[in-house]
């Protein structure tokens, strides 16, 4: 759903270097290739897209609707307020997820959670209505999660394969 979105926040996660990238084209599956679920709240999501859109955002611009959105559902949630990540919380939400499931995104929190600094640095340079932070983090989960996805949830398909080597999108 909001994977064109990427590009504009890739420096945030872009994750090593490569001499390749995935193109972006429309049509591209890049939500399927790990299917663990995210454990949060979707409808909390939905509505905080849907405030952002009508409310927030001048000309309901895309990408600010967007960054609008993830903001007021990681607050909402109680997993980013401000600039801290409540792990505690997070593991609240995963503790309905199966055991793998669990493991992988609460794993990826994690790493989130050791690297934030470095998103909160890069976060405060672009310049969109709210605080991208939420969605930074957002995608950084995202990227783990699809590196580290377990088979039983793996979408074996060569683009699915470049993503989960961390091949950064273009």
């Amino acid at each position: 759903m909001i994977t064109t979105f990427v590009l504009s926040l890739l420096p945030l996660v872009v994750l090593g270097n490569y001499d390749e990238c995935i193109v972006v084209t429309p049509g591209k599956k890049m939500d399927e290739c790990c299917l663990v679920p995210s454990g949060l709240p979707e409808e909390v999501l939905e509505d905080c897209l849907e405030t952002a859109r009508m409310h927030q955002v001048p000309n309901r611009e895309f990408r600010n609707t967007i960054i609008c959105g993830y903001e007021c559902f990681m607050r909402k949630i109680g997993v980013l307020v401000n600039q801290t990540i409540y792990i505690d919380k997070v593991e609240e939400y995963m503790a309905k997820l199966e055991p793998n499931a669990r493991a992988t995104r609460i794993a990826a929190w994690k790493n989130c959670f050791e690297t934030r600094l470095n998103l909160i640095a890069k976060a405060k340079i672009h310049p969109f209505v709210c605080y991208p932070l939420a969605f930074a983090v957002h995608l950084w989960v995202k990227t783990m999660v699809d590196q580290n996805c377990p088979p039983e949830y793996f979408n074996d398909t060569e683009m699915c394969r470049k993503i989960r080597a961390g091949v950064p999108l273009c």
